[in-house]
């Protein structure tokens, strides 16, 4: 197998974990309102919908297009820019979700804040990012190699001969990676904003297979691919 070919099976097997960690965290509530940061085209938005049993769902992208496929699946979608805040009273909702969204926020206290001032008391957010400390990544720094994480310019994938995007523009992939993570990093940030951390999972571990990644990330969630939080207001 090509390893192109090795590491795209890779990552949709730990994107895939971490999506049904994510799902599982959920609480079934039909009265639930949702708010989605980062909605892209819905699509996880409406699994996590289904899992909590409410079609009250509400999403905000940077993208435009985005949003508006959101619309035409048919939720309520606005353009927001998630450095600026969002545009919603206080308590407004009992969910709030952002899977992959938080290492594209450059002002991730904003952020964070404004996600618990959206809860509801009692509310909770599901939260999910890429792991700075994965083993992947500790292992190329070994190396001298740049973590594929860790992205240093919005034009070019530089920095890692293993990576197969390695010299290559990013073309519509521009919004990189401007914030970085590391298990207790992302633990801390999250209680300093007012939440609760009642779970903190890691997803994946490159490169076993599924049965095996799903058992090791258990085992040291620290060194895992992705890791995902449900932090409580």
């Amino acid at each position: 197998m090509e390893w192109a070919s090795l590491l795209k099976k890779l990552e949709k097997q730990a994107r895939t974990e971490a999506r049904e960690a994510l799902l599982a965290l959920a609480e079934e509530n039909s009265e639930a309102r949702i708010l989605d940061c980062g909605c892209a085209s819905g699509e996880l938005t409406f699994q996590l919908g289904t899992q909590v049993r409410t079609n009250r769902l509400c999403g905000v992208d940077i993208d435009e297009r985005n949003a508006q496929m959101a619309r035409i699946r048919g939720m309520d979608a606005l353009v927001v820019d998630l450095n600026r805040g969002l545009p919603f009273e206080d308590g407004t909702f009992d969910v709030v979700h952002a899977s992959q969204v938080l290492e594209h926020v450059l002002r991730t206290d904003i952020f964070i804040k404004e996600m618990h001032r959206v809860l509801k008391i009692g509310g909770y957010a599901l939260i999910s990012i890429p792991n700075l400390a994965s083993a992947h990544n500790v292992l190329f720094l070994l190396l001298g190699w740049q973590p594929w994480t860790a992205d240093v310019s919005f034009e070019l994938y530089v920095g890692n001969p293993l990576n197969p995007r390695n010299l290559a523009k990013r073309g519509s992939r521009q919004l990189g990676h401007v914030r970085l993570f590391t298990y207790p990093a992302f633990q801390e940030l999250i209680q300093y904003h007012g939440f609760t951390v009642e779970r903190l999972t890691g997803e994946g571990y490159y490169p076993f297979p599924h049965w095996i990644s799903k058992l090791v990330s258990k085992i040291d969630p620290r060194h895992s691919v992705f890791l995902t939080a449900k932090a409580r207001k």
